[in-house]
């Protein structure tokens, strides 16, 4: 899907925003109805279709947050590599080095 693909970026950003909502909807439900078990990872994401016990417990629901933040941290370390950079830290100095130790200033003149 490249930059100029209309139909591919409404695509994602549909299914962001879709994502997002059933987020946000899942947590607003779970604090305003007293009820923490829809607040789980394991619950929003839907395995506890299949594992129902992932659902359960807050150990559990530690464990929810512990495997979306892994996630997250693996995806933006394919993101960097795909896109060159070496780590993080290398978006943190972001001024150019404008002096050179091998420049000298001439004043002969």
């Amino acid at each position: 899907m490249g930059h100029d693909n209309p139909m591919g970026k409404a695509l994602l950003y549909t299914i962001i925003l879709s994502a997002v909502t059933h987020l946000s909807l899942s947590l607003f439900y779970s604090i305003t109805n007293n009820q923490p078990e829809y607040a789980n990872m394991f619950h929003i994401l839907g395995f506890d279709l299949l594992w129902p016990q992932l659902a359960q417990g807050q150990a559990n629901a530690i464990l929810g947050m512990i495997f979306v933040a892994a996630i997250w941290a693996v995806i933006v370390g394919l993101l960097y590599k795909i896109h060159g950079h070496n780590s993080i830290s290398s978006k943190v100095n972001t001024k150019p080095n404008t002096k050179s130790k091998n420049h000298k200033k001439s004043n002969d003149a």
